[in-house]
């Protein structure tokens, strides 16, 4: 297709290029045996080049990746429109669970006749059936039996006052059934794949490094191991934590990092957000406190490993949250877990 405007790698790049060839012959010849502030100045101009072609290389990176999903889409739209016209007429009679449990059931070696099992209700919305009650069969199973579920099925008979006054995001309580205070989910009426009725408080680790000379800043990150993509450490506080002993513990089950034993600038709890987990419902919702851990300058990046429910555990270049899920996307072929992605906009910062 014509029209496209050129990269013009060679004229972006020249003249920073000729720039630092001269600064560093400069800082080459320096005499490290007396004041030579006029080879100091050529270090500073050199500096400056590089970060000029570098913010010129991530330019046409961005441009590039952009370019590459547009195309990737257009793609997608055109087997979309294929198969859509060879299924007009197909009359679809299953009655299922929403698509992300199953994939997430999939993966567990699950059947949709299990699932089907624990659907308890449906409804006609415009001219579809719809799930409008729905508990995994993990959450009455395994759930109980390791602790993380509680074992209640009807939610009129909690003690509703005392979650509300405990609760990190205020919610309302109609009927003697918890309601969504922030969202609509499509599941009226069961946990979906929640352990707690009403709000189920999680936290996660920000855990940040910054490498020397440039500044560039790290962010720790796994890949999960349900399929969700990768998020940062994180998961449900356990009764009597409070927000950083959770995500100091769960940091250190999923990634091996200690952080009670790194010396550290910043420790710091965030306000309290709404999770939008595709594993909700409108009577079970995530709430996250965020914890903001800064190991601050180091020499090279702590050693981590993945382990409990992480496949991988990596420091992400998150100098922005684009560059960070440009990085993800590239090094891992990756997407950050669709949960995470306000929070960590809002915490990194930049463009999307």
């Amino acid at each position: 297709m014509t029209g496209r405007q050129p990269y013009d790698v060679y004229a972006k790049l020249e003249d920073p290029m000729g720039v630092l060839s001269v600064a560093l012959g400069q800082w080459e010849r320096r005499d490290d045996s007396k004041a030579q502030p006029e080879v100091r100045r050529a270090s500073n101009t050199a500096m400056d080049a590089l970060d000029t072609m570098l913010g010129e290389l991530h330019a046409m990176r961005s441009r590039l990746v952009g370019e590459i999903r547009d195309a990737d889409d257009a793609t997608a739209a055109r087997v979309d429109a294929l198969l859509a016209g060879r299924q007009a007429a197909a009359v679809i009679t299953d009655l299922d669970p929403p698509q992300a449990v199953l994939d997430r059931m999939a993966a567990r070696g699950l059947t949709e006749l299990t699932a089907a099992r624990a659907v308890l209700d449906t409804e006609e919305v415009a001219g579809e059936t719809q799930v409008t009650t729905y508990t995994h069969p993990d959450v009455l199973t395994t759930g109980i039996t390791e602790g993380w579920a509680e074992a209640e099925t009807d939610p009129t008979r909690i003690g509703w006052p005392a979650r509300q006054a405990a609760a990190a995001i205020p919610c309302e309580v109609t009927g003697g059934r918890p309601v969504n205070p922030c969202a609509s989910t499509g599941i009226r009426h069961g946990r979906n794949e929640l352990g707690l009725w009403g709000e189920n408080l999680m936290a996660d680790a920000l855990v940040t490094v910054t490498l020397p000379p440039f500044g560039a800043r790290y962010l720790l990150m796994v890949e999960r191991g349900d399929g969700y993509g990768w998020a940062v450490p994180g998961g449900a506080a356990e009764t009597g934590e409070t927000a950083v002993q959770a995500a100091v513990r769960e940091l250190a089950e999923e990634t091996g990092l200690d952080a009670r034993g790194w010396p550290f600038t910043v420790c710091r709890e965030m306000p309290p957000r709404y999770v939008p987990d595709p594993r909700s419902s409108d009577e079970a919702w995530p709430v996250t406190i965020p914890v903001h851990i800064d190991l601050g300058t180091r020499d090279a990046l702590p050693g981590v490993t993945g382990a409990d429910d992480a496949n991988l555990a990596e420091w992400i270049p998150a100098d922005s949250y684009g560059y960070l899920a440009d990085a993800l996307e590239d090094r891992y072929g990756g997407q950050v877990f669709a949960a995470h992605v306000a929070m960590l906009r809002d915490f990194l910062g930049g463009v999307s």
